[in-house]
């Protein structure tokens, strides 16, 4: 089976369950790898993640942290860290050099 890649675009583990729960629905079966990931979702979120992060996604991306990419501000939704210490651990593999004020509007942004 061919597979045409159209995008590639970082998810949240929250649009990536909504994603298997419409194939569910939809009537798909869901292939080992995918129950997997199903399952780690589920486990993984908790319900106060599952709040609408649409709005925490939109303070981070205009809290004038010009050097945030999307896969850094997904990551950052995955986790929602609180303090600053939390954020920097999210984002230490990411070679991003971010100034002690970079971290706060992003510590603001996150808790607003």
């Amino acid at each position: 089976m061919d597979v045409e890649i159209i995008e590639r675009k970082a998810l949240t583990m929250l649009d990536l369950q909504g994603r298997i729960k419409n194939l569910q629905r939809e009537g798909e079966d869901l292939n080992f790898r995918a129950k997997k990931v199903d399952e780690y979702i589920h486990d993984f979120l908790s319900n106060s993640k599952k709040k609408d992060l649409s709005k925490v996604r939109e303070q981070l991306e205009h809290c004038g942290v010009d050097l945030l990419k999307e896969r850094h501000i997904v990551k950052l939704l995955d986790m929602i860290p609180e303090t600053s210490d939390d954020i920097k651990s999210v984002l230490s593999g990411e070679q991003l050099p971010l100034k002690t004020e970079d971290v706060k509007k992003i510590e603001d942004a996150l808790n607003a």
